[in-house]
């Protein structure tokens, strides 16, 4: 998967492609035939809703689709570019991979959420399966769920330690991370994805030390604590958090140095 997915980012720096409506569809028909996903993403649907620089939707994934908002990220982008100090500094070559890289990221975001509502529906019982099933109203396809609105403002407050969203941070971003260690001739790029990687698994733990259980039990799910809880010795340093759980302050602080190295 790495190596065609570099090399059709290669591709389009070296052709300059445009992105556009065909171009994320080739990028997402790549995806939906990799992880065989048919039944789960059927569309792609385009949104045009304007960068207004506070804040505003990058993309969804519904039920049987994918919205990517074309309009408000290659918006936000040129902003950056033309505005932030650190992007303005950023060549030509730099700007274009990070374009690029930017959207598989949207893309492989949003894939993840599909993955793991087929998960939900998996006879296989899996830690992920564990961790979601009790929250899969974070989901498409649960808007019946008792209470549900109230459920939804709990994960918009909450949204930054919901193990969904977590999930599909780390799988998105260790993408891309990995994909600029294969093509890219600029560091910067690499280390700004290593950056949003390191950061989007390390933040969550200055609101609570167990970011999930903590999400758990704000989202009335607790119970589901017990069945997650003694798989949790097992698991690596990396797995622990990968998914959110207790880490010890040493690899914590040790992370976070690498994270002031980098900004």
């Amino acid at each position: 998967m790495l190596d065609i997915l570099a090399n059709y980012l290669m591709l389009s720096i070296e052709n300059n492609l445009q992105v556009n409506e065909t171009y994320l569809r080739n990028l997402l028909n790549f995806f939906v035939r990799h992880y065989h996903l048919s039944n789960y993403i059927k569309n792609l649907e385009i949104i045009y809703e304007p960068y207004d620089n506070k804040e505003y939707l990058t993309a969804e994934y519904g039920l049987s689709y994918i919205g990517i908002n074309l309009k408000g990220i290659l918006e936000e982008l040129n902003y950056l570019f033309h505005n932030d100090p650190y992007y303005k500094n950023l060549s030509s070559y730099e700007k274009n991979l990070y374009q690029y890289t930017c959207f598989i990221e949207v893309i492989a975001h949003e894939v993840r959420h599909a993955r793991d509502l087929r998960n939900i529906h998996s006879v296989k019982d899996t830690l992920e399966k564990k961790i979601l099933s009790p929250i899969k109203w974070t989901l498409p396809g649960y808007e019946d769920t008792p209470n549900y609105s109230k459920l939804f403002r709990i994960y918009e407050r909450y949204y930054e330690v919901c193990p969904t969203e977590r999930l599909a941070n780390f799988t998105s971003l260790n993408l891309c991370y990995e994909l600029l260690k294969k093509v890219s001739k600029s560091n910067t790029v690499r280390d700004e994805y290593l950056l949003k990687l390191l950061s989007s698994l390390l933040n969550p733990y200055e609101i609570n030390p167990n970011p999930t259980k903590y999400f758990l039990e704000k989202a009335h799910a607790q119970t589901a604590w017990k069945d997650i809880a003694p798989v949790i010795p097992k698991l690596s340093l990396e797995k622990k958090l990968i998914y959110g759980f207790p880490i010890p302050a040493t690899y914590y602080h040790k992370l976070q140095e690498e994270s002031f190295k980098l900004d």
